[in-house]
Order: C-alpha cells, then structure tokens, then sequence
C-alpha cells in the first residue's frame, strides 16, 4: 500500500481528486442512495427485522452496523488510488 501511495503521489492524483468540483446535489443524491440500499438490500431487511429477537441485539446492532460501515470503507481510498494510478496512460 505505500508503494502505491507514492506512484499516486508521483503523479499528482490526490491533487487531481482534490481539485475536483461536484455540485452539493451529487453528495446529497449519494448519501440519499446509500441510505435507501442499506434499507431496501434484502440482506439487510431481514437481519433488520426477521433476525431480531429481543432489544439487545438492536442495541448492539446499532453501534457494530456503523463501525463495520466504516471499516468496510477504509478500502475504498487504496482501490480509487490504484485504479487511477493503473488506468493512468489510458484516456
């Protein structure tokens, strides 16, 4: 993962990304989705609903949904670089 750091940084990516301007609609409509695909996936439907069988499994299950959000995307930042940094001779 540092090598790939330093190829992103060789070519000047995170300045890229960051100068990269999205209308605030973008954000909104992102969020927006991601909140209705965690409601509406039928995973989690039915761990939200059919597996629950008393509040203490609701009470954990709210801190630990939030932290495995979290972890889960801690890997999207390394992925984005690579493939920026892999696709970076092709238009």
């Amino acid at each position: 993962p540092i090598a790939l750091y330093e190829q992103a940084q060789a070519l000047n990516i995170p300045t890229h990304v960051a100068a990269t301007q999205s209308p605030v609609y973008v954000y909104v409509a992102h969020t927006l989705l991601g909140i209705l695909a965690t409601l509406c996936l039928p995973r989690q439907f039915h761990m939200s609903f059919i597996e629950n069988n008393n509040n203490n499994e609701l009470a954990t299950a709210r801190w630990l949904f939030p932290l495995y959000l979290l972890l889960i995307n801690l890997f999207i930042l390394p992925i984005a670089y690579a493939g920026l940094v892999y696709f970076s001779d092709s238009s």
